[in-house]
């Protein structure tokens, strides 16, 4: 198929299998017997794919598990921990991925929150050779996803020069 990069989630792999079993294989690369780069997803999108079963806080999202309903907090600082125990090759910034029929209140809210935890991100160990990468939100704004932009750049430029930004959540259009 030539596929050169997988995807893994760090929110669904935390729950099950679970690190302890991924670490016993050796990292996730040994244990999917994956020879090339994986990307692993902060958890970011499960903000919004499982908002009936979350609760946002200034620090991260507290989760009911859609397994068996136990408490799970995910904030930039366990996303990051979760990837770089993952030993993915590419971790992505915690971040609030709003709808895109947010109301612009809700959109500019989610922004300034991805763009908050993108530097509570930035702080956190990562494993070796591993690369942090960026979401901007907003999209469906144009004002919001430009607000986001020149944050974020401002603050790649200051920290992460290595980083690069994903743009995601625009509409169907």
């Amino acid at each position: 198929m030539g596929t050169q990069i997988i995807l893994g989630n760090t929110y669904h792999l935390h729950i099950r299998p679970g690190l302890d079993i991924i670490n016993a294989a050796g990292g996730l690369h040994q244990f999917i017997n994956w020879p090339h780069p994986i990307l692993t997803d902060s958890g970011g999108f499960q903000v919004f794919s499982l908002a009936k079963i979350r609760k946002i806080k200034p620090h991260g999202v507290e989760f009911r598990s859609h397994l068996d309903g136990s408490l799970l907090f995910l904030g930039p600082k366990e996303a990051m921990e979760i990837q770089r125990a993952l030993g993915s090759d590419i971790a992505m910034v915690f971040d609030d991925c709003p709808p895109h029929t947010s109301a612009p209140r809700e959109m500019r809210a989610a922004v300034e929150r991805t763009i908050r935890w993108a530097g509570e991100c930035r702080e956190q160990p990562r494993a070796a050779g591993q690369k942090v990468f960026g979401i901007v939100q907003g999209a469906a704004t144009p004002r919001c996803a430009r607000n986001a932009r020149s944050n974020w750049s401002r603050l790649i430029l200051m920290v992460m020069p290595s980083a690069a930004s994903v743009l995601v959540n625009q509409s169907p259009k």
